[in-house]
């Protein structure tokens, strides 16, 4: 409560409007009780509470500035909670889409998410128990383009010491989803120890990336800490994204992907098939296997 007191003091210094005032009050006061679905302070509930005392457009606009134009609102990705925050006077915004937009030119996007699932690994349980060892697939992406041009997918995994590879899809578009899923259905790639992973709908996520890489150098260029928390806002609401769709990407409960195998489509809606899947690949392919 102390906290959400002394921000709101700061917030209330920085603008003479009157709306904007009460609103910053309202959030501020919200903040300090919320306890249930009914009290949180959202957009919606804000509007709500003023209905009568100020024309709705006013409130949404009163409140958008104040979010997206004076920085003295932060809404948190995924629950639409507004909170107030210090703010350090500088365009935080502007500064990580500028620096968003650098890292872009320098740095393909595929790059990016690879970097960020380095050490991701997929195991195949089963066989692993069987035969008393340690069998994983890596999970790599890979652009559409880059899937349709490569003829030689071991080639690709004889350069690393990985026993498999998942490979995800990144689509360009959603005509490049039907596309892509009408090659990995019609033809087989002859990659035994490759799994294809294509998202049912192309992703928006790379904004999103190129903005939480911005965000993390910013932060990291900087001593002052109110800039640093505010370029950890940023940071923290595009890693909100980023999980969610690297989570659609590797948890077949959400059912956000098609699993492909030597072209077949395979029926994954578990994390418990995926893993049997991967462990009959192994199997198949690591038959001879002594168990230790």
């Amino acid at each position: 409560v102390g906290a959400v007191y002394r921000r709101t003091l700061q917030a209330l210094a920085r603008t003479k409007d009157a709306l904007s005032r009460k609103l910053l009050k309202t959030v501020a006061l919200l903040e300090m009780v919320a306890q249930g679905a009914e009290f949180l302070p959202t957009a919606d509930v804000i509007v709500f509470a003023y209905d009568g005392a100020a024309a709705t457009q006013h409130v949404e606009r009163a409140l958008h500035a104040l979010t997206d134009e004076a920085y003295l609102l932060h809404e948190r990705p995924g629950s639409g909670m507004l909170s107030i925050k210090e703010a350090s006077g500088i365009d935080v915004q502007q500064r990580c889409r500028d620096r968003a937009e650098k890292i872009r030119t320098e740095r393909p996007l595929v790059e990016v998410l690879n970097d960020l699932v380095k050490d991701v690994y997929l195991y195949p349980a089963k066989y692993n128990d069987d035969f008393e060892m340690t069998r994983y697939f890596a999970f790599r992406f890979v652009t559409g383009l880059a899937f349709l041009a490569q003829t030689d997918w071991e080639a690709m995994l004889s350069e690393t010491a990985v026993d498999g590879m998942v490979f995800a899809l990144l689509p360009a578009s959603g005509e490049d989803v039907a596309t892509l899923r009408q090659q990995l259905a019609a033809r087989p790639v002859h990659a035994e120890r490759c799994l294809f992973v294509l998202p049912k709908r192309c992703p928006a996520i790379e904004a999103a990336a190129y903005r939480y890489l911005a965000a993390g150098e910013l932060r990291a260029a900087t001593d002052d800490r109110v800039l640093r928390e505010e370029y950890e806002l940023v940071r923290a609401d595009a890693g909100t994204l980023l999980t969610a769709f690297l989570r659609d990407m590797t948890e077949p409960e959400r059912g956000g992907v098609w699993y492909f195998y030597e072209g077949k489509q395979r029926k994954i809606q578990r994390r418990a098939q995926l893993s049997r899947m991967l462990s009959n690949i192994c199997a198949t392919i690591y038959d001879r296997t002594p168990v230790i």
